[in-house]
């Protein structure tokens, strides 16, 4: 969706226009998150997986400490007294085929679709003394809707009716309205490695998780390389699922970071709505790959109360037929408040 990089402006530049500085505390409550993913950024227009939009927040858990306190033990590998941030969030996803002209379905490719959601979870942070690193602990849940009631196809023409582009003609074919539920695990740890100078540090953050739901269902594992200054001062930019995990945790210590990325992860699929088609109606589908794989490269800085990032991401075939690799790229902006 070309039209996506014009959202830069409202969902990455504006928040930092209506901040005032005064509105940062040192016992900060609030950790937010913006983001945008778009194929645009790596030189394509509304192939596959065209555009997202997530705005995630994290607050302190003593703002919903019950809710907390009763989830955190239903989990067996996080315990209350773990938890440091309680998760909320609103998203938007959308799919098309290469060929947007068409009116009619394109049986080869990709379906049109929509995926519109809320997120509320929990994070866990622990420190593990054996290697000097830590871990970080996410269990999330999806809630959402998929067809029209997503709103993707009317997103998509109002971008593109805006800015003079091609009018996307074949949402009538899209995936059909269905309520959508995914519960959402990441398990990363960050391992300090020893060729660190006084000039960089470099770390390994292997990871491994799932999502459990009738829009994903996989398994996945993978890690990432960084190199840079104060790694110790995030666990790497958040991105829009399914990708390598990251978080929207930044610790605020007055002090700058920077880093360079480079990660992997690979994914065992069972189940992908926007591939597989509806789960209860018969609708638009192709034949699902099984096993996926992204590599992704990228650069993060951090400067006390802001956090900057781009991510280049290049995904394997997701569908038999596929008319090669994806690439897209990501932009996020956390703030903490």
């Amino acid at each position: 969706m070309r039209g996506g990089i014009f959202q830069i402006v409202y969902w990455l530049i504006l928040p930092m226009l209506i901040l005032p500085h005064h509105a940062v505390a040192e016992d900060s409550d609030w950790t937010v998150s913006f983001q945008v993913e778009n194929d645009f950024f790596a030189g394509l227009t509304d192939r596959h997986f065209t555009n997202g939009l997530s705005v995630t927040g994290l607050v302190e858990k003593t703002v919903f400490n019950d809710w907390a306190k009763y989830l955190g033990p239903q989990f067996p590998t996080i315990k209350h007294q773990d938890i440091d941030a309680v998760i909320v969030g609103l998203g938007q996803n959308m799919f098309s085929p290469e060929d947007i002209s068409s009116s009619a379905a394109i049986t080869d490719d990709r379906p049109y679709a929509g995926w519109l959601y809320g997120t509320l979870g929990i994070l866990a942070e622990e420190d593990d003394p054996r290697t000097g690193g830590s871990t970080l602990k996410t269990l999330s849940l999806d809630v959402g809707v998929t067809g029209p009631l997503s709103l993707g196809e009317n997103v998509q023409k109002f971008w593109h009716k805006t800015f003079g582009l091609q009018n996307p003609n074949g949402w009538d074919h899209q995936i059909k309205n269905e309520l959508g539920v995914v519960l959402n695990f990441d398990y990363k740890k960050r391992i300090p490695l020893d060729w660190s100078t006084k000039f960089f540090e470099l770390d390994f953050s292997p990871h491994a998780g799932f999502a459990l739901g009738n829009i994903y269902t996989y398994g996945n594992g993978g890690g990432v390389f960084r190199l840079g200054k104060n790694l110790n001062l995030d666990y790497g930019p958040p991105r829009i699922r399914p990708s390598l995990p990251g978080s929207g945790l930044v610790r605020r210590k007055g002090e700058y970071g920077w880093y360079l990325f480079a990660g992997f992860d690979g994914r065992a699929v069972a189940r992908n709505i926007f591939l597989d088609g509806n789960t209860f109606a018969e609708s638009h589908h192709v034949k699902r790959r099984p096993l996926v794989g992204d590599l992704q490269g990228g650069f993060a800085i951090t400067l006390d109360r802001l956090r900057l990032s781009a991510t280049y991401v290049l995904r394997t075939k997701e569908f038999e037929r596929q008319n090669g690799a994806d690439r897209f790229g990501a932009l996020s902006m956390t703030v903490i408040f």
